[in-house]
């Protein structure tokens, strides 16, 4: 059932609506069940469909991107967050002591090539990858040795990093507290940035991406330490709740807090603001790097599975900044504003644009009490900076199909550097002109066709002067351009007046043969309109025109008027009072016949044209409308109505 809010959100946000209205519509998912998919996919396989039942189970935001990759790299990625997640799950567990805790954190990567292998004494919601790793395990035997390698390598590293932070744990604090900016960025490295290098490892091995990719360990850590950051910070009230907490104290320790309870307690929200103020300058430290990673990849669906959550991360910052709830909830972005980031994600230029339209929104949040004011104004021109050096404004993209596009300068833009380019391009374009004349003329000289800097043509003295003096005693013939023009004139009229006398003598009266009519019905031969300024008109035009020398009858019309006049009414009574009138009508009169007056149709051309053309069209055609008479006489001329119909021809 819709739900009052989303009523709400769509009437608030029409762009909104449609993007999820044409999300809806026009928007392809891969299905990896089809029979087409299977052998990317294994759905068919038992292990495999629980693998991608788990991930359904598991993940909040990944399934659906994960899904979209492309062949068999949709399947890898799974596992790797499967195995990833068991990692997690096992850090996250309150319940396991650290005697258990840290030496299995150490030491799974080896049960990926451990049969059989589970864990039953997790208490945590997403246990069911532990007490099924098994499921996990044989799935990671089946992929590629190449894949088989970054997976475990990663897994090794991440549960090291937080087999690490978990040691720092005591019986007072049993959740290690991160103090410093740089403890900070390290743990974020072990649980996502890690998952980034791991991700581009995939990449370079699946032969989707080029192989340096694998090698870009800054760019992609980055990229997910702005996912990490970002889930940290919108999860402050669930993260305290819950005795973790993440925000290093070096932020929020310098606004007064003690402890990262009281950041959520009522009364210092002021205070509690900045602290998030702060965070969020920490998160954006890393959007150019994510920007710059996502310019280097190539294949579509990897291009799409990073760059829907980088903007999803983006607008969360600027939804939650300077945002009170997140001291009470977690805050999230709409789900019509993310239906519309997911197909704006589409490629680098959209994704600079996205982040430079939340950064403009963060930027304009931010506070004038705000400690961090200069900071955050000046990440927020980095980004804006960023987007206009790789994708200038004022430059117009559009496509052209084929996967081809094409750019211009926007000239209606009110940018300064659009003048300048224009006013560059159109330099050079003349010098380019100039520099193509020059090496023609170089070519002309070369061969001894001119002579001299000043191009005179290398001819006779004498016959130029004789020339000049020809063209010099030349004048323009004006009596002669008019007698043309006025024999022109002449010989149209007579031939239009010969034409005319051939058609009339020759054929006397042009008309539709019997036996077309018999085999054409009514409407086939007529067109009949309601005439909206004249209640009870209709209008009755022949297709065939004059050709048609039979009158219609009101029997032959009559079938084709009732059902305008049906559907023109405005309700049912009115719709049976206007047929009645017709039929009744149709008993009285016989035939339609119909009148016509031929006149020239005026126009803005010259005024001798116009004299020419009515003279062939009411004087001399007026002589032979034998063929077209004024009006078909009837016997009964008292009982006749007669409409005039003026045709322009």
């Amino acid at each position: 059932m819709v739900s009052a809010t989303s009523i709400v959100n769509a009437i608030r946000y029409p762009a909104e609506t449609r993007a999820m209205v044409n999300y809806a519509i026009w928007m392809d998912h891969r299905d990896i069940t089809d029979v087409t998919e299977l052998p990317t996919t294994c759905y068919d396989r038992p292990t495999m469909r629980k693998c991608w039942d788990f991930l359904d189970l598991t993940s909040r935001s990944f399934a659906r991107v994960i899904r979209e990759l492309e062949g068999d790299l949709a399947r890898t990625v799974c596992i790797f967050y499967l195995v990833l997640r068991a990692l997690d799950t096992v850090e996250d567990d309150m319940t396991i002591s650290n005697d258990v805790k840290l030496p299995l954190l150490r030491i799974m990567h080896t049960k990926l090539y451990e049969p059989g292998w589970t864990f039953k004494e997790s208490t945590e919601k997403d246990r069911i990858v532990l007490e099924e790793f098994d499921n996990i395990q044989i799935e990671f035997t089946l992929l590629q040795p190449a894949y088989q390698a970054v997976i475990a390598d990663i897994c090794k590293k991440m549960g090291a990093g937080m087999a690490d932070f978990a040691a720092l744990a005591t019986p007072e604090a049993p959740v290690a507290e991160v103090n410093t900016i740089a403890d900070y960025d390290l743990y974020c490295h072990y649980v996502a940035g890690l998952v980034g290098e791991g991700l581009s490892g995939l990449f370079a091995a699946s032969g989707k991406e080029r192989s340096f990719i694998a090698d870009q360990l800054t760019l992609s850590n980055s990229m997910g330490l702005l996912l990490q950051k970002t889930n940290i910070y919108r999860d402050l009230h669930e993260d305290v709740v819950d005795g973790r907490g993440f925000w290093p104290r070096a932020i929020w320790g310098k606004y007064g807090f003690n402890s990262m309870k009281e950041l959520i307690e009522p009364g210092r929200e002021k205070e509690a603001m900045f602290a998030a103020s702060e965070m969020v300058l920490d998160a954006l430290r890393h959007a150019t790097d994510a920007l710059d990673y996502m310019t280097l990849l190539k294949s579509q669906s990897v291009f799409n599975f990073v760059a829907i959550p980088a903007v999803m991360a983006i607008a969360t910052l600027e939804r939650a900044y300077m945002n009170p709830d997140i001291l009470r909830k977690n805050v999230k972005i709409r789900k019509g504003e993310t239906v519309r980031l997911i197909m704006r994600a589409t490629n680098p230029r959209d994704v600079a644009y996205v982040f430079r339209e939340y950064a403009r929104k963060i930027h304009a949040k931010v506070q004038k009490d705000d400690p961090n004011l200069l900071k955050l104004s000046i990440a927020c021109g980095k980004i804006e900076q960023w987007s206009e050096h790789h994708y200038p404004s004022f430059i117009e993209v559009a496509g052209q199909g084929q996967g081809h596009v094409k750019s211009a300068i926007d000239p209606t833009s009110n940018d300064a550097r659009a003048a300048l380019f224009l006013q560059l391009a159109k330099k050079a374009q003349e010098a380019a002109s100039k520099a193509r004349q020059d090496k023609l003329m170089a070519d002309l000289r070369a061969k001894g066709l001119i002579k001299g800097d000043g191009g005179e043509l290398d001819e006779d003295e004498e016959a130029r002067k004789r020339y000049e003096a020809i063209q010099s005693q030349q004048t323009t013939p004006y009596l002669m351009i008019i007698g043309v023009v006025l024999g022109m004139l002449t010989l149209m009229a007579a031939l239009g007046g010969l034409t005319i006398w051939v058609v009339v003598k020759a054929f006397p009266e042009a008309s539709l043969p019997n036996s077309y009519i018999g085999l054409h019905t009514n409407i086939d031969r007529y067109v009949v309109n309601k005439v909206r300024s004249l209640e009870g008109f209709f209008s009755v035009t022949m297709r065939m025109g004059y050709l048609d020398r039979t009158p219609p009858s009101t029997d032959d019309l009559v079938h084709l008027i009732t059902p305008l006049a049906s559907r023109s009414a405005s309700n049912a009574s009115l719709a049976l009072t206007g047929v009645s009138s017709i039929l009744k009508a149709s008993k009285v009169v016989s035939h339609v016949v119909p009148q016509h007056v031929i006149r020239s149709k005026g126009g803005r051309r010259n005024v001798v044209w116009n004299w020419v053309r009515r003279l062939l069209v009411e004087e001399v055609y007026a002589g032979a409308r034998v063929m077209w008479p004024d009006r078909v006489e009837v016997e009964d001329r008292e009982s006749t109505v007669y409409i005039s119909v003026s045709a322009n021809i």
